[in-house]
């Protein structure tokens, strides 16, 4: 994810409610007197603690602390647990403290990491997998983007889910990395397992073009797909899969053509 400027890497351990008191303290005391960050560092409108936002709020951040929930989520985790940013590649980070299991997109991934635990737990292996998330809006720019996860297990407890490393890619930085400063006219359609998304490419430059599959339909027969998900790694069954199909435009084919062609081919002799 070089190519991206998700290329931050976030430390989320994961944390039951019982534990989650005891947790804060010791975080806020890494913060102030160890890392030597701002007192301001982690602290919402609420005050410290592990948060999540709700628009509906009347406060200055939208934030509330999600200890008050006890590890239950709206959409119905089965696991009562937290898991909030503790450590980020830039410090300090307005992410710190981030619960990232209360909300569905990321929750999920970090609910297929607790059941890859249990299933291995008879064998004695963890499964490594890791996980994308579905296409969701980056806190941090509000561009088109995912989320990349990967479980942490002790060395000496290969069936233990102890937290994640988690980053985020936003697509169009990445599609961007794919092309020259000459090329125009090519349709982006990038699909996940649910939704689609096009960006076009004008002179390089990486454009979003909506929502949906947008690209033109004279062209369909000349599209070419790849998956950037199934390159052989492994990823848990809860992860998203992504498939991109470019496909030409009007404006390509301008480049390449001329509207005298008489002209051209005296020119050509």
């Amino acid at each position: 994810i070089a190519t991206s400027d998700g290329r931050a890497m976030a430390l989320a351990p994961l944390i039951s409610p019982d534990e989650l008191e005891d947790f804060e303290e010791f975080a806020y005391d890494f913060y102030y007197n160890t890392a030597g960050l701002p007192n301001t560092t982690g602290v919402s409108s609420f005050g410290r603690g592990v948060w999540w936002t709700d628009p509906e709020l009347n406060t200055s951040d939208n934030r509330f602390w999600t200890g008050s929930t006890g590890g239950k989520t709206p959409w119905g985790s089965p696991n009562l647990v937290h898991a909030p940013i503790f450590e980020f590649s830039t410090m300090p980070s307005p992410i710190l403290m981030t619960d990232l299991h209360f909300e569905e997109v990321r929750g999920r991934i970090i609910d297929g990491f607790i059941a890859n635990a249990v299933e291995y737990q008879d064998t004695g292996n963890m499964s490594t997998c890791g996980g994308f998330s579905d296409f969701l809006v980056l806190q941090s720019s509000q561009a088109v983007g995912a989320v990349i996860m990967h479980p942490i297990n002790p060395a000496n407890d290969s069936t233990k889910l102890t937290g994640i490393i988690s980053s985020s890619i936003a697509w169009y930085e990445t599609l961007h990395e794919g092309f020259n400063s000459e090329v125009q006219g090519i349709d982006c359609v990038l699909c996940s397992d649910t939704v689609c998304n096009t960006y076009s490419v004008l002179e390089g430059n990486i454009e979003f073009k909506g929502p949906g599959d947008l690209h033109q339909k004279t062209y369909e027969s000349l599209g070419k797909s790849t998956n950037l998900t199934n390159n052989g790694q492994c990823l848990t069954n809860v992860s998203s899969s992504f498939n991109l199909t470019m496909y030409p435009t009007s404006a390509f084919f301008n480049v390449y053509s001329t509207s005298n062609p008489t002209i051209a081919t005296i020119g050509a002799v």
